[in-house]
């Protein structure tokens, strides 16, 4: 699944907005436990790649695009505004390490939404698996 099957058939149904932001809500909630968990107050954007067509972006995500036009090397972001970034990041119009401020903690994004933490702290509490679970989410 990804945000540009939005509209598009398959063996089991179409997939919509709202079923797709209901898996992208998830991540966003496992990337707030994980800077939670971390202490991370700010994140820093860092191997930044943007690869959307602007024109496509503006006409389907308006909303988002200030954040995009924000979203440089090495700028850092309050942990309570990071929600768009990794929206951005999920419907592929950007992609980049998000690190945390106060710690070497960095999270990943790699193809089929699979997501990496790594770092000092944060995740290796057994809860933090359970606690991804719970969200819906698979964690190893």
């Amino acid at each position: 699944m990804s945000y540009s099957d939005v509209g598009k058939s398959f063996k089991n149904g179409t997939l919509t907005f709202k079923e797709y932001s209901e898996i992208e809500n998830k991540y966003i909630q496992a990337v707030n436990l994980f800077l939670k968990r971390s202490g991370c107050d700010g994140i820093i954007t860092k191997s930044v790649e943007k690869h959307s067509l602007i024109k496509d972006f503006v006409d389907r995500d308006r909303e988002l695009f200030k954040k995009y036009e924000e979203v440089a090397e090495g700028k850092v972001f309050k942990v309570k505004s990071f929600t768009p970034i990794v929206q951005l990041i999920l419907r592929d119009y950007l992609w980049c390490e998000l690190h945390c401020t106060a710690s070497n903690n960095v999270i990943r994004f790699g193809y089929d939404y699979y997501m990496y933490f790594s770092g000092d702290s944060g995740f290796k509490n057994p809860g933090f698996l359970k606690e991804i679970d719970e969200i819906g989410l698979f964690a190893e």
